[in-house]
């Protein structure tokens, strides 16, 4: 999101017009990895702070774009001091939908066994998506989620796919090389990339297609990204600790890490 934001930001800058990019920030960010410290940042701190920032910003009320659903709620903050000023109508509002994952998997669309507990906090911030001017979602199905789970009129709504960066492209042949000696990716193997350990990543079917090509007799791997352990609640723990290998790399090195498998498979 970050990323997002920052992009975004960067090509309005190009524009003839006034652009700001309003980020709440906090000291207790450090506390992040709780899940208390978190809800208490983005459903208390942080609209406070987008109401301070209204209220003593005169010039915001041309258009605010909240560019993460899940801080749609914000639009709240943002349409109480529009109430609260002297002026009779508030500013034209946006959001950039990226999914409704959490809303769809208790509505029972990924099986009843990822339903779990009704997520009130998506529902929250979920609301405000209706009282938006417009909104951008980053996808056809986004779109269509939208309009069935929320009743919004499609011509409310934007398909705005991301673009890929233009520097992302296939890394070197020498960086490759060096990058799968660094990583111990040995050339013997057909190396499968996987990312990711959220649910709705699919490692069900990462591990049953790769059992298969296995018992087909295929020289495979796979490569997993994003944390340096598999964790023991994940499908991949089922597979023999030889055929998974974990790899942790930043954002400079993603393009050379995509660049040095083989196959990226993404359910």
């Amino acid at each position: 999101m970050d990323i997002y934001a920052e992009r975004l930001f960067g090509e309005l800058q190009k524009m003839p017009l006034d652009a700001r990019l309003f980020r709440p920030s906090s000291g207790v960010e450090r506390y992040a990895d709780s899940r208390f410290v978190m809800r208490y940042l983005r459903y208390l701190d942080y609209p406070r702070q987008v109401r301070q920032y209204c209220a003593t910003d005169v010039d915001v009320e041309d258009v605010v774009h909240v560019l993460d659903h899940g801080y749609a709620h914000l639009l709240g903050s943002v349409q109480s001091n529009a109430r609260s000023s002297s002026l009779s109508s508030g500013p034209k509002t946006c959001i950039t939908v990226h999914d409704l994952i959490p809303i769809l998997a208790w509505r029972g669309r990924f099986g009843r066994e990822h339903v779990g507990r009704r997520p009130r906090l998506a529902l929250h911030s979920a609301r405000y998506l209706s009282s938006a001017t417009k909104l951008f979602a980053v996808s056809s199905n986004t779109a269509n989620d939208l309009h069935a789970e929320f009743d919004i009129p499609m011509n409310r709504i934007e398909v705005v796919p991301s673009p890929l960066d233009t520097g992302f492209v296939r890394s070197s042949e020498l960086e490759i090389s060096e990058f799968r000696k660094n990583n111990d990716i040995s050339s013997e193997y057909f190396w499968i990339l996987v990312s990711g350990n959220e649910f709705y990543k699919n490692h069900s079917v990462i591990v049953s297609t790769f059992n298969k090509l296995k018992s087909e007799g295929l020289p495979v791997k796979i490569l997993k990204t994003g944390m340096k352990s598999v964790p023991v609640s994940s499908p991949l723990s089922t597979l023999d600790a030889q055929n998974v290998k974990c790899v942790s790399v930043d954002s400079t090195q993603l393009s050379t890490l995509y660049s040095s498998v083989d196959c990226l498979l993404f359910p």
